[in-house]
């Protein structure tokens, strides 16, 4: 067996996966889900049967939810799959999590007082400059 194509899908709150079963025999596959962030574990799935047989030669294309997926982290993602026989597979997968609305306002509000000191200073100068004459 062969646990494939493993991604993050932010958007729709999911982990995608291929499993393909590259053996002669039928199998009935359990899957356990780990993830961890930059600070710890963001989630710990015990593996659990899942509700399908691979015949052999057969590829399927599932996905596991995450809801609660991190707005702000690095996060590997384990996926290890075992069935009967001594068949364990692992696959994973990394992404960056980043709120850009967030980080687009944030350094568009950075942007703006940079500026509006830049104006201040050069008044300031003028008007010092002026007082001179």
């Amino acid at each position: 067996m062969r646990c494939a194509r493993v991604r993050l899908d932010a958007a729709a709150g999911r982990i995608s996966y291929d499993l393909v079963n590259r053996g002669n025999t039928v199998l009935e596959p359990r899957l356990a889900v780990r993830a961890d962030g930059l600070f710890g574990e963001l989630l710990d799935r015990k593996a659990r049967k899942l509700p399908l047989q691979l015949a052999p030669g057969r590829r399927i294309s599932l996905t596991e939810p995450w809801a609660s997926l991190p707005a702000l982290d690095s996060v590997d993602v384990r996926l290890t799959v075992t069935a009967a026989g001594g068949v364990r597979e692992h696959g994973d997968a990394s992404a960056r999590f980043v709120p850009w609305p967030a980080v687009g306002g944030g350094a568009a509000g950075a942007l703006a007082l940079t500026a509006g000191g830049v104006v201040a200073v050069r008044r300031r100068r003028r008007a010092e400059a002026s007082c001179e004459r």
